[in-house]
Order: C-alpha cells, then sequence, then structure tokens
C-alpha cells in the first residue's frame, strides 16, 4: 500500500505545471577577478642578462605579471657563454633556472718560429752540429677547463641534462 501511495505521488509531482523553455533563468555574469601569476628567474653565471619579451630585467629576476595565454619570449645571455632563447605563455606561475655553457675556447695561433724557436739553423748545423737540436717546443695550448659548477645545465624544455666533460 506504501508503495502505490508513493508512485502516485511521484506521477503527481511529475504532472505538475514546468516553466516554458523560454524562461530560462539567468545569473548575471560578474567579472572573474584579476589573476596574477608568479615570475621568478634566475641565471647563471650572475654575470648573465636576462631579457623578457626584448625588455631587460634584472637577474634574478622575481615579478607579478597578469595572466595571459600569449607566448613571451625569454633570452639569456652572457660573453663567453651560449645564448638561450626559450617561449613560454604565464598562464600559471613560473620558476626558471638558467645555467649557461660556457663557448669552446678558440683555438690558439702558434705560428712556425713558437714550434721551432732556433733562429738560424743552417748556422747552427755549420758551426755546431750538436747544437742544432731545437729547444724545448712550447706546449700547445689548451682548452681552458670547462666549469662544472654546476656539472649540468637546464635544456630549452626545463630538463637537467649533465655536461658530458665533467662525467
Amino acid at each position: 500500500m506504501g508503495f502505490v501511495a508513493l508512485g502516485i505521488a511521484i506521477l503527481t509531482w511529475g504532472l505538475r505545471e514546468k516553466p516554458e523553455s523560454g524562461h530560462e533563468v539567468s545569473l548575471p555574469s560578474l567579472p572573474l577577478p584579476a589573476r596574477s601569476v608568479a615570475i621568478a628567474i634566475e641565471a647563471r653565471p650572475a654575470s648573465a642578462s636576462i631579457w623578457l619579451d626584448d625588455a631587460l630585467v634584472p637577474n634574478p629576476y622575481t615579478a607579478e605579471r597578469p595572466r595571459d595565454a600569449v607566448l613571451h619570449h625569454l633570452r639569456v645571455a652572457a660573453p663567453g657563454y651560449a645564448t638561450e632563447e626559450v617561449e613560454l605563455r604565464l598562464d600559471a606561475d613560473v620558476r626558471m633556472s638558467r645555467s649557461l655553457t660556457p663557448l669552446a675556447a678558440a683555438p690558439a695561433v702558434v705560428s712556425a718560429a713558437h714550434l721551432h724557436p732556433i733562429a738560424n739553423v743552417a748556422t747552427n748545423v755549420a758551426t755546431n752540429v750538436t747544437s742544432a737540436r731545437p729547444a724545448a717546443v712550447p706546449a700547445a695550448v689548451s682548452a681552458p677547463p670547462a666549469s662544472c659548477d654546476p656539472p649540468y645545465y637546464l635544456d630549452a624544455r626545463g630538463i637537467k641534462k649533465f655536461k658530458p666533460e665533467c662525467l
């Protein structure tokens, strides 16, 4: 008997008058609060310069900027180091550390006079054969040791890569 009463109640509730489909209730749209993102960018070496959208910013750079979905151009450069450039969006907080890779030293130009310091071989051979031996040849100029502090760098996607010369 209780189930019959429940069924009748559900049936009468379903048959009640419903508002027409053209009368939709809309809530006034409120403007969303302006959101900002926190940006923290640090570059190594400490002398590196940071440009965000072609504007020079301090190193390290921390700021609050409006959230947007626009691509922004970030460039980090220092003399004697490879420049890094990445594109980023300010749709979430950004925390980035960039370690620039040192450029390979240019090969030293060594003249023939440095390799063979004997000024006049013919004179030395004529006067004294034993003195014709060349003096000690200066050692080739070697490249400075690679900077292994830190022994890694971050690639364009922010993934840590170890420097092969530091392994």
